[in-house]
């Protein structure tokens, strides 16, 4: 029965432990809050280029990890 209260408490207390987290992108196009950082919406990069190539260097440039 400890356990399961255990369990019930931290279940029942998550919400708490991320209040006053602020959203790493808040506001994107769909009207919902990214809080991960990553990954990175594609709404806050460029638009593509011409061609792919392009396209991954910007990217690359903006965000090597990604």
């Amino acid at each position: 029965m400890t356990r399961f209260a255990t369990f019930l408490f931290f279940l029942l207390a998550l919400p708490l432990f991320g209040a006053g987290v602020e959203p790493a992108y808040p506001d994107l196009r769909n009207g919902t809050d990214q809080f991960a950082a990553f990954p990175r919406p594609l709404e806050t990069y460029p638009t593509p280029g011409d061609s792919i190539v392009d396209t991954l260097v910007t990217r690359a440039a903006m965000d090597p990890f990604n």
